[in-house]
């Protein structure tokens, strides 16, 4: 990390260990076989949680965000897991198995460079990135584009102004500052959809994130001309959950403004965590050729969206 500015966001030295132990333990539930191996880069060692086997599909790599670590994502490997290769990228600084320190200066340009060292690591064959959280943020600020074919934008944050919902915004705090398992069920509850129910191993894993992890305030957004040049490249899709308190339609509408080159998808009934609450529909969006002509309208799967690979979710 020489030449980098960094900052440790939690509370003690060490917490870190706490929240990565909490992660290990989750992830050896998963249904599908997998590793954790680590990656070298500038902003040290990157923790990536690899499953599946080589085949005739693209190879999927997410982007993991603060609200969602690649070990909550056992439901996506479940998912993708059985037919092809997935990688999942803890990005440094956030809670997970990576480096715990996060870049202060220049965030997106380091993120970005940072993926791209971490992809060509990863696999030299083509790919499907799928972005969560602050991960989309990462994605779209990864200047090299050679090896990714899609982008699939989940729940992104970065890319527009957020206004949260003043409960959102209130059991976020709480789930930070009690750190118990009630006020960690609350948040998971009041950032997902009425459908969603988390299990006692998840709700164990945020009152470990919540009592050692401090996230970071309020980051700059990606700038324009990195969005322009990776939709430029890429063809880019976005799903937005109904219920996200986070992107909430306003939020959605200058979204839509920014990467005006992208398919969005509104995943009705469906918060936040999109990973864990809809695992079957991302795979789904991963799964498709998404289409090259701009489509800044919103469109609900297996409603009146007039993307085919839509109308089968």
């Amino acid at each position: 990390m020489t030449g980098l500015h960094t900052k440790y966001p939690y509370r003690s030295p060490g917490d870190h260990i706490f929240v990565q132990s909490s992660c290990r333990r989750l992830l050896s539930g998963t249904k599908q076989r997998y590793e954790v191996r680590y990656v070298d880069s500038a902003l040290g060692a990157t923790g990536v949680v690899t499953s599946g086997t080589r085949s005739a599909l693209p190879a999927i790599v997410v982007v993991a965000g603060t609200e969602v670590p690649a070990a909550a994502m056992t439901a996506l490997i479940d998912v993708l897991g059985p037919s092809r290769q997935v990688f999942i990228v803890d990005p440094p600084g956030m809670p997970g198995l990576s480096d715990p320190r996060y870049p202060v200066r220049d965030l997106w340009t380091v993120y970005g460079q940072w993926f791209d060292t971490v992809l060509a690591q990863l696999t030299s064959s083509p790919v499907t990135v799928i972005g969560y959280g602050f991960g989309a943020a990462i994605a779209v600020s990864a200047p090299r584009h050679v090896h990714v074919t899609d982008l699939v934008l989940a729940a992104p944050i970065g890319l527009s102004p957020i206004r949260q919902t003043a409960a959102s915004r209130w059991h976020r705090w709480r789930w930070h500052t009690d750190a118990d398992p009630q006020s960690a069920e609350r948040f998971l509850r009041v950032v997902t959809g009425t459908g969603f129910k988390p299990d006692a191993d998840l709700v164990a894993l945020y009152c470990t994130i919540g009592a050692h992890y401090l996230p970071p305030r309020i980051r700059p957004l990606v700038p324009d001309d990195a969005i322009t040049q990776k939709a430029e490249h890429v063809p880019i899709t976005i799903a937005v959950g109904g219920d996200d308190p986070f992107l909430t339609e306003p939020v959605r509408g200058a979204l839509g403004g920014r990467v005006p080159q992208a398919s969005i998808h509104l995943l009705d009934g469906v918060g936040h965590l999109i990973p864990l609450e809809a695992p079957e529909q991302l795979a789904a969006l991963a799964d498709s050729a998404i289409s090259t002509a701009p489509s800044p309208a919103i469109q609900r799967p297996g409603r009146s969206s007039t993307s085919n690979h839509v109308e089968d979710m």
